[in-house]
């Protein structure tokens, strides 16, 4: 009497295609959002095929083990498909639906353990997905953080990938709603044909496309979505922006998040901010040109709009006491240099240029004292809350070594009358290039103080 083993194996293949899900289902399968029946994707629909395959050993070395539905409700569920799942079965299957994956822990669990557990469902869920290499379609139904942590004060999320910079970094800060010290690695997108006019900036969150900021705003959104739309309790605000497709970061890119961390964090009392190219990892600073010496030998700046804006915005965070900005006076140009930005000296301003070049080292030693100066008292005088901040200068070796910064800090001296000055440190730290940019390991770069 014939029997199904007497069929060829092409036949048979052919039937467990039949009974195949992956046969029939449409690909996408989720369904639009205003159709909220219960989906048919079930793991029940691949028992067929497994049941036909486990028929005989001939069967099940004929007909191929595929298009299987793996559904995930637990981070422990995961853990075990992603450790300890049979390798025929990860490659079997083709559609995977994660329900949840908040971590699991104890109430009385430590922040470092929340925190570990948090990193460690990333991980595994990351890991897990690199094995599903037949994976065709990946459904998430829930991805929630739901963490409370009312004792954490300190918060560093120096994420180095880009997309955990957008997606985990804010829905961990989201829930976080007494952190004080915090401290963001971003990154940006801009592109020049948006690029507008300096002196038109405008709210990133108003829905302008002129401007793409960093996703620091994204930070502020969900950290409110879940505490209110009350002041974030932010006294110590450290941020590092990366440009993604360019080597320096346009200064309106960064006004706009000044714009928002004065509106955001009115507690401040510490700032600094650190502008990167990520391509190369090289530290950026922010050229401050000056005007020329009057007749008595002052350094002017008439702090022209880009500047004004800038720090009219930093104006309004009346705490503010400490401001690290990668601020570089540069003397020696032109009348209409307020302006914010990187100015090529030796194409707009061959006069002045040729003039600083020849200048003996000492002389631009005491314009370069003299503009720093000029930026630490226009500094106090438009904040006048300041007590404290530092200046930068990139140095170009031209005999071929490394270049060097020069970070030079000020303080702010209360004269009474409500008049304030500024004195300027009598040293300097010089940083390699490499210290800076993070380029060397542990104990090869240099920092050394110089006497002025």
């Amino acid at each position: 009497m014939p029997s199904l083993l007497d069929l060829p194996d092409e036949h048979l293949i052919i039937i467990g295609s039949l009974l195949n899900p992956e046969t029939y289902l449409p690909l996408p399968f989720w369904k639009p959002f205003w159709n909220a029946s219960k989906s048919p994707l079930d793991r029940k629909s691949t028992r067929d095929l497994r049941a036909f395959r486990g028929t005989c050993t001939r069967i099940r070395g004929a007909v191929k083990l595929d298009g299987q539905f793996l559904e995930i409700t637990d981070v422990d569920s995961m853990m075990r498909w992603e450790s300890g799942a049979d390798e025929d079965m990860k490659r079997a299957i083709t559609r995977l639906h994660i329900i949840c994956w908040s971590p699991l822990v104890e109430e009385d669990a430590s922040t470092e353990e929340v925190l570990g557990a948090l990193a460690d469902s990333w991980s595994v869920f990351w890991k897990l997905l690199q094995q599903l290499q037949n994976l065709v379609e990946l459904i998430m139904s829930c991805a929630d953080v739901n963490v409370r942590l009312p004792n954490l004060k300190s918060l560093s999320l120096n994420l180095r990938c880009c997309g955990c910079r957008m997606e985990h970094g804010p829905a961990i800060l989201g829930p976080m709603k007494n952190v004080e010290a915090l401290q963001l690695r971003l990154w940006v997108w801009y592109h020049d044909a948006l690029a507008p006019d300096i002196g038109n900036v405008e709210d990133p969150e108003d829905g302008s496309d002129d401007i793409e900021a960093s996703q620091f705003s994204k930070y502020i959104r969900l950290w409110r979505r879940h505490n209110g739309l009350g002041d974030m309790p932010i006294r110590k605000l450290s941020i590092l922006v990366e440009a993604s497709d360019q080597d320096e970061i346009p200064f309106d890119v960064q006004l706009a998040d000044l714009d928002g961390i004065s509106d955001a964090f009115p507690n401040l009392l510490d700032l600094d901010c650190t502008d990167v190219n990520a391509q190369n990892g090289s530290f950026n600073t922010w050229l401050w040109p000056f005007i020329k010496e009057d007749d008595e030998g002052d350094v002017l700046s008439s702090l022209l709009p880009g500047w004004q804006i800038a720090f009219g915005t930093l104006a309004k965070l009346k705490k503010l006491e400490i401001m690290g900005l990668p601020l570089q006076p540069c003397y020696a140009v032109g009348d209409d240099s307020g302006n914010p930005g990187r100015v090529n000296l030796p194409e707009r301003y061959p006069d002045d240029y040729d003039e600083e070049i020849s200048a003996t080292e000492s002389k631009k030693g005491a314009r370069l004292r003299r503009s720093r100066a000029a930026a630490a008292i226009s500094l106090v005088q438009v904040i006048p809350s300041l007590k404290r901040g530092w200046l930068w200068e990139k140095r170009i070796d031209i005999d071929g070594d490394s270049d060097v910064y020069a970070r030079c800090g000020w303080a702010a001296m209360i004269l009474g009358l409500g008049e304030s000055e500024a004195e300027l440190d009598d040293y300097e730290v010089l940083l390699s290039e490499e210290f800076v940019n993070e380029r060397l390991p542990a104990g090869d770069a240099y920092a050394e103080q110089s006497t002025m």
